[in-house]
């Protein structure tokens, strides 16, 4: 059935599933213990609103999961689930399958439905691929499933695969020219398929099938077993199963179609029943009524019936002759036909028998053309392969020939080369020591000017030096004698001006008013610098 259409929700209301809740919708294989996440074998949490899987991958032991109808986008927790026999995802969000390596360590993984998700591009339906036990497979209702021979792709590259998308997988899809019929072509309404929704594990058997039993076959299994087997709902509610063995696939498609006709079969014998149970009308035969008796009905009384009954008995007759006559040359024509079929068919025998004998003179004489064919090919080869044998050899001793010359004159002019290359680097070194020679002497003859030049430098320096130190003693000197004068200027100009202010003391009397005595202005230091002479300068450094 087509995956329904969600409605947009609210994602703060999604949740993720619980451990409370693995185990209120979880089912054991033995129903009467406490139950454990590892010990889960079935879980059925299909319209729950889960965004994702929750405690889910703590079932290790997970063997039908039914996660339909919810918002998952990922699946790859699942990886600690590897145990998955059957897993039911269809109407979800998912739009990317997990890795390769998630697939094929799903090993006991036999059906797998995916319709009604957001599965995209045929590459993400790739990984797929590496499952190895992958029996039944639905990717309808996805946007991959649009792809043009999408179909044929994914059935050609899951070698398990027996049926995909409600279509058994016919010869003609995966062998080549396949003879094609209408009975038994790819998508035949024969291959259809219902595929069956009741929960399945894997025992040491083969596929075991859990089935709701009646009140007798329940006491039945008491008295066989002894004990009552049993296992909880989705409701929490216990319901008595039996464990049946189901060898392959084909039963368990048989065993769905009888259970999903169940209710037609039930309707049509209440139909049969109500309308055997219904009272009867009572049916008087009459019997056919001719045309003579028609008219006879209505001209009864009237006129007399015996002329048209003469004619009428006269037309029958007409009419069964020309009929009688119609069959005899029917009969001819048949019978004629049939002599014709027998002649045709004793001609096309003798030509059977004589179409082996003609076959195998032709047979016999074509291969004699072969052969002798053959023999003129493989002679015109031998003659071919002789003369490209002797011309391969003259070839050969040419060559051999011309590699000699070229090397004895690759000898002889090696040798001149080399020769020729020792007399060059002769000279050149001789032309190489001869330029040194001459660069030294160059070098000498400079060096040499160049001392003469400094010597006669230094000594115009040094006369130059003694005539500016002559000079400055001279300056100095001159400088030391105005100096002397000047002070001894000054001290008569001030010897004169104490006489002359003792002398107008002594005319005018005691002072009464203290005045400033006028010092003479201090002549300024005069340091002077002589400039040192060469020998003086060299001094320190000695």
């Amino acid at each position: 059935s087509r995956a329904a259409k969600k409605q947009p929700v609210n994602r703060s209301h999604l949740v993720s599933p619980s451990k409370s809740l693995i185990l209120s919708c979880g089912q054991m294989i033995i129903a009467y213990k406490e139950k454990k996440l590892n010990e889960i074998v079935v879980v059925t949490l299909s319209g729950r609103y889960l965004k994702n899987l929750g405690s889910l991958p703590h079932c290790s032991a997970l063997k039908v999961c039914n996660l339909s109808r919810n918002y998952i986008t990922k699946i790859d927790a699942l990886a600690g689930c590897p145990n998955l026999i059957k897993l039911d995802l269809h109407g979800n969000h998912i739009a990317h399958l997990p890795d390769e390596d998630f697939w094929s360590e799903m090993k006991f993984l036999q059906i797998l439905f995916l319709h009604g998700n957001l599965i995209g591009p045929l590459r993400s339906v790739e990984p797929l691929f590496s499952c190895p036990d992958l029996i039944v497979l639905t990717l309808f209702d996805t946007p991959v499933s649009l792809v043009p021979k999408y179909r044929h792709h994914v059935v050609n590259s899951i070698l398990s695969l027996k049926a995909l998308d409600h279509f058994v997988i016919s010869d003609e899809e995966i062998i080549e020219d396949w003879p094609k019929s209408e009975e038994f072509k790819a998508l035949s309404p024969y291959f259809f398929i219902d595929l069956p929704l009741c929960s399945q594990v894997t025992g040491s058997g083969g596929i075991f099938v859990l089935e709701s039993l009646t009140n007798e076959e329940k006491k039945q299994e008491i008295d066989k077993e002894g004990k009552e087997k049993a296992y909880e709902d989705a409701s929490g509610s216990m319901k008595p199963f039996r464990v049946i063995h189901q060898p392959d696939a084909v039963r368990e498609m048989l065993l769905s179609r009888l259970a999903s006709g169940a209710d037609v079969r039930q309707g049509i014998q209440k139909i049969h029943e109500m309308l055997r149970n219904k009272p009867q009308r009572k049916f008087t035969y009459r019997p056919p009524i001719g045309l003579d008796m028609r008219l006879y009905a209505k001209t009864r009384g009237s006129i007399s019936l015996a002329p048209f009954v003469a004619i009428q008995k006269a037309y029958s007759k007409r009419e069964k002759e020309m009929k009688h006559q119609l069959l005899i040359d029917e009969t001819r024509k048949l019978k004629a036909a049939e002599d014709q079929l027998r002649s045709n068919l004793l001609l096309k025998t003798l030509n059977k028998s004589y179409e082996p004998l003609q076959q195998y003179e032709q047979d016999q004489m074509r291969g004699e053309q072969i052969l002798l064919r053959r023999n003129l090919d493989e002679a015109e080869l031998l003659a071919f392969i002789r003369h490209n044998n002797y011309l391969f050899l003259t070839e050969k001793r040419r060559l051999e020939l011309e590699h000699q010359l070229v090397t004895k004159f690759n000898c002889s002019y090696t040798m001149l080369s080399e020769s020729e290359l020792k007399r060059q680097i002769k000279e050149k070194n001789e032309n190489v020591r001869q330029q040194k020679v001459n660069l030294t002497q160059g070098i000498k003859k400079k060096a040499n000017q160049l001392k003469k030049e400094i010597r006669d430098f230094m000594t115009y320096q040094q006369l130059t030096m003694q005539a500016e130190h002559s000079a400055a003693r001279k300056a100095a000197q001159t400088i030391l004698s105005q100096a002397a004068k000047d002070r001894l200027l000054h001290a008569r100009a001030r010897v004169s001006a104490q006489k002359a202010q003792r002398h107008s003391g002594e005319t005018t009397g005691p002072v009464t008013r203290k005045e400033s005595v006028a010092h003479p202005k201090k002549l300024p230091d005069i340091s002077v610098h002589f400039p040192l002479t060469q020998s003086a300068a060299s001094a320190p450094e000695n």
